[in-house]
């Protein structure tokens, strides 16, 4: 574990049914993406990124970090971090490194907005993609902090 770990705050958008959206081998022009002219803004990708989507990503004005081979290597991102001393994530990750972090005991607080739609696919990602309740060796100490209503959606936030 890092010893100056950063605040984490995980933050997703679900549908119905659990799901966070649909497997694609390509990163799709994202709200993050589109707002980080104005939010200093990190993307963070295994070596596995293809060539095509790191040189779409590096014509952004945000920062790529390549760390890890097969997936983010997370203890040594959060040295990086670390180091330029971020004080503060918002990951709003796939399933997979959401999966990782929450494993590592490494997020402080959720932001679920709870959306209005059901993907119902096998093509689709979970939030925790690959997480089974047998594979926790601990219970979550989840505190309900906040519930908002915002138009159709519910937005949670969760305390560790």
């Amino acid at each position: 574990m890092v010893n100056s770990k950063p605040k984490i705050t995980l933050s997703a958008a679900i549908t119905l049914d659990g799901k966070i959206g649909q497997k694609n081998k390509h990163i799709v022009l994202s709200r993050i993406i589109k707002t980080c002219k104005r939010v200093p803004t990190i993307i963070v990708v295994s070596e596995l990124a293809s060539k095509s989507n790191l040189n779409r990503l590096q014509k952004s004005p945000l920062d790529v970090i390549v760390c890890g081979k097969n997936q983010v290597n997370i203890t040594k991102l959060l040295s990086i971090l670390s180091k330029r001393k971020i004080k503060t994530i918002l990951l709003e990750g796939g399933g997979t490194l959401n999966r990782s972090f929450l494993k590592q005991n490494l997020i402080d607080e959720m932001i679920i907005a709870l959306t209005p739609y059901v993907l119902g696919s096998k093509n689709t990602i979970d939030l925790f993609e690959g997480i089974s309740f047998p594979e926790l060796k601990m219970k979550l100490p989840l505190k309900l902090k906040n519930v908002k209503k915002t138009g159709s959606e519910i937005i949670l936030n969760y305390k560790f």
